[in-house]
């Protein structure tokens, strides 16, 4: 918060990374923003060789990635979370600190 105080300048993402939980990354989004999903492997890749069990997910973070990341990018904010809260897979935007400065 001090360097957008005295700059109006956002500070660059540094990653969100949570051993142990997958997927739990950020992804950019169609509009631009970033989204945090932290779930558990979706149903429709539960019979993937790559994701169970666990051992073989937690080998393979990258693969679920990969499958992840193109699915947010052709989606706003707005679309990837109504989508993703209709199937109680958490979620949240990432807030630069203009948005935080910005929310009442």
């Amino acid at each position: 918060m001090p360097n957008y105080g005295l700059s109006g300048e956002n500070r660059e993402r540094a990653g969100n990374y949570y051993p142990g939980v997958v997927p739990a990354e950020q992804f950019e989004t169609s509009d631009g923003h970033h989204l945090i999903i932290n779930a558990t492997t979706p149903l429709r890749l539960v019979g993937d060789p790559r994701f169970t069990p666990r051992e073989a997910l937690m080998a393979n973070v990258h693969a679920i990635h990969d499958i992840i990341r193109p699915w947010v990018a052709q989606r706003t904010i707005e679309e990837n979370m109504t989508i993703l809260d209709n199937h109680a897979v958490h979620c949240t935007k990432v807030f630069a600190t203009s948005d935080i400065v910005a929310d009442p």
